[in-house]
C-alpha cells in the first residue's frame, strides 16, 4: 500500500525545475542563479533594516539565511493587497493577554526595492493612523 503523495516519485518536479532553469539560461552557468539569490538576500536585509526602523528590532523575526520575515501584522487591507501570511506567535511574557499577531512576507526575485518601499510607506501610514485612533480613544 503506497501512502506517498501523488506525483512525488514521478520525476515531473525535477523536469519542471530543469525546464525553468533552461528557460532562464541557467543550465550552463550558475552565476546568474547566484546573482538572483544574492539579490534576494540583499532585498531581505533592506526590508529588515527599514522595518526595524519602523517597529524596532525586537518586533522583527528573521531567521538567518531565510528569505522570510515576520513583523507586526498590518491592516487586513494590506494583508490582502500584498498577499501576506498571518502568523500568531505565543505570548512572550505574563503582561501580554494574547500572543502578538504577526504577518510573514517572503522576499523573492519578483520583489524589488521599489515594491518594498511602497509597502513600507503604506505600512507606516497604517501604523500612524492606528496610533492616532488609539490616542483619540484615550482622550
Amino acid at each position: 500500500h503506497d501512502l506517498t503523495p501523488s506525483g512525488s516519485r514521478s520525476g515531473f518536479n525535477v523536469l519542471s525545475f530543469h525546464n525553468t532553469l533552461c528557460g532562464l539560461y541557467m543550465h550552463t552557468n550558475a552565476s546568474r542563479l547566484r546573482d538572483i539569490v544574492l539579490q534576494c538576500y540583499r532585498n531581505v536585509q533592506y526590508f529588515c533594516d527599514k522595518m526595524m526602523a519602523l517597529v524596532g528590532s525586537d518586533c522583527i523575526i528573521h531567521p538567518e539565511h531565510s528569505l522570510a520575515v515576520c513583523f507586526p501584522r498590518p491592516s487586513a487591507e494590506l494583508m490582502i493587497r500584498y498577499q501576506l501570511m498571518p502568523v500568531s506567535m505565543p505570548k512572550y511574557n505574563d503582561t501580554e493577554e494574547d500572543g502578538m499577531q504577526y504577518a510573514s512576507v517572503c522576499i523573492l526575485v519578483n520583489v524589488d526595492r521599489k515594491r518594498i518601499d511602497a509597502f513600507l510607506a503604506e505600512y507606516a501610514r497604517g501604523r500612524d493612523q492606528t496610533s492616532a485612533n488609539k490616542k483619540a480613544d484615550l482622550a
